[in-house]
């Protein structure tokens, strides 16, 4: 029964996804319920997606890591300065600019590698760029946002290094208890069981942090739409590119490269500053998850149909 259940849940990942934020939306009594464990399913979700790493194929990128560093660098120290120094020129409020920076300078999302596994891309690739700028997220992202960006979170270095730490480090330490308590799992036994929960956990919080969202959309509806065009864009648009200049690579590269350069770590964001974010800040947070809800569902048809012509 729970195989049969979490083999089901494995296969409809992406629709799990996708719905989460539109349920959260819909029954708002649910969201405002599950608001309290956001931290911790983003804890868990990224523990999961740590569990379920293949290190075999990451110590293959590991020996040659130029490529992993150089698409890790760009995404998380290129992209906030130039996004930074390209809004400067533009005048569409604090929230948004600040809401945007923020998203560019998160690293990669640490469960990069459970879309790779569900859209059949590169997930040693995913995993290899995405864990070692997540676990110098703690230092990375309070150097460039607050002391060169001089960017107003109203959170110090200091606090704001803390709390990605402790997330980081929470969600390592319980992926390296869990495979040790569970060595069957470094065989890739359990898999099912590990991607069903990741999918629980996602979802689970996709729905908590859409907890007072509607309000904030009907009270201004104009605003909102631009948000969700703006993460919408920037996700589209980083993959986009980055797939486009990782192409000679081969289209499976490729797209793994414009996954790990779009799909950013927001939920890392969320818990980090949400107790001392703007209410614009934190809805361009909130909304900017609707890409990484969406689009896997849209973009394992796409790729698949590209994958299986090469």
């Amino acid at each position: 029964m729970i195989n049969a259940l979490s083999h089901y849940i494995q296969r409809h990942a992406v629709w799990f996804w996708a719905s989460a934020l539109f349920i959260g939306l819909a029954f708002q009594d649910l969201a405002e319920a599950l608001r309290p464990v956001v931290f911790p399913f983003a804890v868990l979700t990224m523990m999961m997606s740590m569990t379920r790493m293949d290190f075999t194929r990451v110590l293959s990128y590991l020996r040659r890591p130029g490529l992993s560093l150089l698409v890790g660098m760009l995404a998380t120290i290129a992209s906030p300065i130039c996004m930074w120094f390209l809004l400067s020129f533009m005048n569409i409020g604090d929230g948004l600019t600040t809401g945007l920076v923020l998203v560019a300078a998160a690293p990669p999302l640490l469960s990069s590698i459970t879309y790779a596994v569900f859209l059949k891309l590169d997930g040693a690739l995913a995993v290899t760029v995405s864990v070692p700028f997540n676990l110098l997220s703690p230092l990375l992202m309070p150097a460039i946002l607050i002391s060169l960006l001089n960017l107003d979170l109203a959170l110090g270095v200091g606090p704001l290094a803390w709390r990605l730490a402790l997330m980081v480090g929470i969600s390592f330490g319980g992926a390296l208890l869990i495979r040790r308590l569970v060595p069957t799992i470094s065989q890739g036994r359990h898999t099912h069981h590990i991607d069903a929960a990741t999918a629980i956990f996602m979802t689970t919080f996709g729905i908590g942090v859409m907890d007072g969202i509607l309000a904030v959309i009907l009270e201004t509806p104009m605003k909102a739409l631009v948000y969700v065009f703006a993460a919408i864009l920037f996700n589209a648009g980083m993959q986009i590119v980055a797939a486009a200049l990782a192409w000679r690579l081969g289209a499976k590269l490729a797209f793994t490269v414009g996954l790990v350069a779009g799909c950013r770590n927001v939920m890392l964001v969320i818990g980090a500053v949400s107790s001392s974010a703007s209410p614009d800040v934190m809805l361009f947070l909130v909304v900017s998850q609707v890409p990484l809800y969406v689009f896997p569902a849209l973009q394992r048809l796409i790729f698949r149909r590209i994958l299986n012509q090469d």
